[in-house]
């Protein structure tokens, strides 16, 4: 299965990078190659670190905060670090 979706990835770049060739008039030489290369394989590490982070948010049960959620725990965490340094100086 893992090769049959390396065959698909690597044909829809190739046809996208010919379809960009063609639609620009661009030359074909090394540098093109190198330049949508490293497009294709930045896309690729980016969409394989979306899918692992909600594969170990999903395993590891995290619920999604909000925006209210998020301002209220860092609230809470900055009046605890005050708290905490009041109480050392007394």
């Amino acid at each position: 299965m893992r090769s049959t979706q390396l065959l698909l990835s690597g044909s829809l770049a190739l046809l996208a990078t010919l379809g960009f060739v063609t639609a620009v008039g661009a030359a074909h030489n090394a540098m093109l190659l190198l330049l949508f290369g490293g497009f294709w394989l930045g896309m690729h590490s980016f969409l394989g670190f979306v899918r692992l982070s909600s594969r170990l948010d999903r395993e590891a049960r995290l619920p999604l905060l909000s925006a209210e959620d998020y301002d209220r725990a860092v609230l809470n965490r900055t009046g605890q670090a005050r708290r905490t340094v009041v109480d050392q100086e007394k």
